[in-house]
C-alpha cells in the first residue's frame, strides 16, 4: 500500500511541473490539484435480517385424527447484528483542480481493510396450526410464536472502497493567517464493502450512497506542497446488498487522516 502511495506522488509530482510553468503564485491553492491520504478509522453499522428454513411438523396421532395440534409448518429466523471495528489502513486519493485560492474540486478514490467484532442476536419464530384434520392444515395461527433466542459474538474482517466527486473550501486566503489552511470539505459518491466471519462461514456484501464531511488543516512545506490533518465523518446508505431483501440499517465511520497536498 505504501508503494502505491509513492507511485501516485510521483505521478503527482510530474504533473505539478507541467503546471508550475503557468507561474501560480506561491503559497496559494491553484491550479492542479492533488493529494495522498493514510488514515485510520471507526466504523460501526447493524443489520437486520430474515431467513424461513424448510418445513416441518410434530403431530400427535392417536386414534383415526390428530388430536394434539402443537405443529409448526416453518420456522423463521430473525438476526440483528451490530458491527463496531478499526479501519486500517485506509488509503485514499484525489485529484483536481483549485481556484482562486480559495476552491479545490476533485474525484476521490479510497480503498482500505477493517477488523472488528459483532453482537448477534437470533431469534427464532414459528406459526403453530390451531386446527387440522386427518393430516390436513385447516388454519394457522394469526401470529408468530418465538421458540428460541441465541446471542453470541464474532470476529468479522472487511474490505471496502469508495469513488466519488467533492471539493473543499480555504477560507483563509492570507498566507501570513495562522488559519491559513484550514479546509472544509465536501465529498458524494458511491462505496462498498464486503465482510467475512472470523469462521469464513457468513459473507456479506452491500452497496451504499456515501456522504462524506470533513475538517482539516494544511501546513506549507514548500510554495506548492503541503502536509496536513484531518477528521472525517461518513454516512453510507444502502442501496443493495447481495443476500437479504430485509437487510436494514446504515453504516457510519469516523476517520482521522493524515496526508500530503499539492495545490
Amino acid at each position: 500500500m505504501i508503494k502505491v502511495l509513492v507511485v501516485v506522488t510521483l505521478l503527482a509530482t510530474a504533473l505539478w511541473a507541467e503546471d508550475s510553468k503557468k507561474g501560480f503564485p506561491p503559497y496559494e491553492h491553484r491550479g492542479f490539484f492533488f493529494s495522498a491520504g493514510l488514515g485510520l478509522g471507526y466504523s460501526q453499522f447493524s443489520t437486520y435480517r430474515e431467513a424461513t428454513h424448510g418445513a416441518y411438523t410434530y403431530d400427535e396421532y392417536i386414534g383415526d385424527g390428530y388430536v394434539n395440534w402443537q405443529s409448526y409448518s416453518f420456522v423463521d429466523h430473525s438476526i440483528d447484528e451490530e458491527y463496531s471495528g478499526f479501519a486500517a489502513p485506509m488509503m485514499e486519493f484525489r485529484f483536481g483542480r483549485s481556484f482562486g485560492n480559495l476552491m479545490a474540486v476533485y474525484s476521490l478514490f479510497e480503498a482500505g481493510m477493517s477488523t472488528g467484532s459483532a453482537k448477534v442476536v437470533e431469534k427464532r419464530y414459528t406459526r403453530p396450526i390451531v386446527e387440522g384434520y386427518n393430516g390436513h392444515v385447516i388454519k394457522y395461527a394469526d401470529e408468530d410464536v418465538q421458540i428460541g433466542e441465541t446471542t453470541y459474538k464474532e470476529d468479522v474482517y472487511a474490505v471496502s472502497g469508495m469513488a466519488g466527486l467533492g471539493f473543499a473550501v480555504y477560507p483563509f486566503r492570507d498566507p501570513n493567517n495562522m488559519w491559513n489552511g484550514t479546509f472544509f470539505a465536501y465529498t458524494g459518491g458511491i462505496a462498498g464493502i464486503c465482510t467475512v466471519d472470523g469462521n469464513d462461514i457468513d459473507t456479506f456484501g452491500q452497496i451504499n450512497v456515501l456522504t462524506r464531511f470533513e475538517i482539516g488543516k494544511d501546513w506549507w512545506v514548500s510554495e506548492t506542497w503541503s502536509i496536513g490533518a484531518s477528521f472525517v465523518y461518513s454516512l453510507f446508505s444502502v442501496i443493495e446488498d447481495d443476500m437479504y431483501e430485509n437487510y436494514r440499517g446504515d453504516r457510519t465511520e469516523i476517520r482521522f487522516l493524515i496526508r500530503i497536498t499539492r495545490g
